[in-house]
């Protein structure tokens, strides 16, 4: 869990009996969800995390909030919140091929810290993020570049165990978005590769399942969503700039039944 934005985030405001658990873990992000929205496992078949509604929708109905602080960025990284352990960006980039793409770097990048950030603690947001790795394999061409940058890293700096690397990489690659250069859009081919929590749940590849549209709102939307919507919320720190602060609003794009899977789609 990043300590530093679980204390920017603030207090929980309510903690009812009957919402999922595993939607928990992301309080601490800051991230507020409706009472309907509910997780679900799946053993044998794919996706073997997604998330689902227990009852039926109609369209533009709000499911869930996350603030734009608890967007995860190459930019955004803390290197003390893993004791000191990441390298430099440079000293990465130094390491890949020249024609590597940008957003393998960022993938890269944000991949070990959120395997130094597991190694080092199981702290909620990492158990998330472990709830999605599946047993499938990453494009040969993705593993064999991270597996190489790995072999590098190790002898310039700690590194987290090779396959929780790799675990990190698959998740990062197939659970991410691109945003615009301003941040406000998520968009193919975008400049800013990001994970952004719950969103990440939610990504496919099959447009004829999608169901979900995702939209930016202000501060005072974000208020007033959290009233009318009766969200299991935790409340932004009214310190500082909290009147400037951008929210995501994850909404149904139609009509979705329930037990319906939800699915956003997935532009990377």
């Amino acid at each position: 869990m990043n300590k530093r934005r679980s204390h920017r985030l603030g207090r929980l405001l309510h903690l009812p009996k009957d919402d999922d658990a595993f939607l928990r873990y992301l309080r601490p992000l800051g991230v507020g969800f409706h009472p309907f929205l509910r997780s679900q496992q799946s053993p044998t078949a794919s996706p073997f995390f997604s998330l689902t509604t227990s009852a039926d929708l109609g369209p533009l109905f709000p499911l869930a909030i996350i603030p734009d602080v608890a967007v995860w960025t190459v930019a955004a990284l803390h290197d003390d919140d893993v004791e000191g352990l990441m390298p430099t960006q440079e000293m990465c980039l130094s390491l890949l091929p020249p024609a590597t793409p940008n957003f393998l770097c960022d993938a890269f990048y944000l991949s070990l810290y959120f395997a130094l950030n597991a190694y080092r603690q199981t702290s909620r947001w990492s158990v998330w993020q472990q709830q999605q790795m599946s047993l499938t394999s990453m494009n040969c061409d993705y593993r064999h570049c991270a597996v190489e940058f790995f072999r590098l890293l190790s002898q310039q700096s700690l590194t987290p165990p090779l396959n929780l690397f790799l675990s990190m990489t698959e998740y990062t690659l197939t659970h991410s978005c691109r945003l615009s250069r301003d941040g406000t859009q998520v968009q193919r081919d975008g400049p800013f590769f990001s994970v952004i929590p719950l969103v990440d749940a939610t990504l496919s590849t099959d447009a004829e399942e999608v169901n979900l549209t995702l939209e930016r709102c202000n501060a005072e939307c974000a208020h007033t969503l959290q009233k009318s919507s009766h969200f299991l919320f935790t409340r932004q720190s009214q310190r500082g700039d909290s009147e400037k602060a951008e929210f995501w609003v994850l909404k149904t794009a139609k009509h979705v039944k329930k037990g319906d899977h939800l699915a956003l789609q997935h532009m990377l």
